[in-house]
């Protein structure tokens, strides 16, 4: 396995902030853990949109902190479900973004990223 690890911090009104990953050899994506290094507080308003996305700009996952998706916790990691349609195969070279987007004035946070790849098989 390959672990890559970064750490995001996000301003309140900043609109969005990106962070780039840029894969040395070819690899395949198994996992995305997220943490939260400050608590979020979920609001319908205020909130942001946290995405991890793949080189042809699909969402490998995504989630914000509405009410309805809930707060986040410092310390406790979230869940991250890797979507059907992402192309989690990755050519040496190319980019894995983590976004994260305000609504509205959004709010603060900063995030620990760790990303687990396994190296591409040759066929």
């Amino acid at each position: 396995m390959i672990y890559f690890t970064t750490n995001v911090s996000h301003a309140a009104g900043d609109g969005g902030t990106e962070s780039y990953v840029t894969l040395p050899i070819a690899a395949r994506l198994n996992s995305v853990r997220l943490c939260p290094n400050v608590a979020v507080t979920a609001n319908d308003t205020n909130y942001i949109t946290v995405s991890v996305v793949d080189n042809g700009a699909t969402d490998i996952f995504s989630q914000d902190t509405t009410i309805a998706s809930g707060s986040l916790v410092a310390g406790t990691p979230i869940t991250v479900t890797i979507a059907t349609a992402a192309d989690v195969d990755f050519a040496a070279g190319e980019v894995i973004k983590l976004r994260v987007a305000d609504s509205a004035s959004g709010v603060n946070c900063t995030f620990t990223v760790v990303y687990e790849f396994a190296p591409a098989r040759s066929v």
